[in-house]
């Protein structure tokens, strides 16, 4: 992750913001969170610093940092979507 912003979660916001997409908080939530399947990013030592490892998602994931999450990362996971289409 990125003291900017946890990328993983910014990149799963990124692709909730876009139409259609309904999993993307769920996304978003297990990238910050963990779960069964691995560490969330808020238990890196980097994020936890920059916005504590107790922080709600919904704190962090603002409308704002949405926003901002989709400019980043939108062009990235477009390109993403064309070279798996072949």
């Amino acid at each position: 992750g990125s003291p900017i912003e946890p990328v993983a979660v910014a990149v799963a916001a990124a692709e909730a913001a876009k139409p259609g997409q309904n999993k993307g908080w769920s996304k978003a939530r297990d990238a910050w969170e963990g779960g069964f399947q691995g560490r969330g990013e808020r238990q890196d030592a980097v994020q936890a610093l920059c916005f504590g490892s107790d922080q709600p998602l919904v704190e962090i994931l603002t409308p704002f940092v949405q926003r901002l999450a989709l400019e980043l990362h939108g062009p990235l996971l477009e390109l993403r979507q064309e070279l798996k289409k072949g």
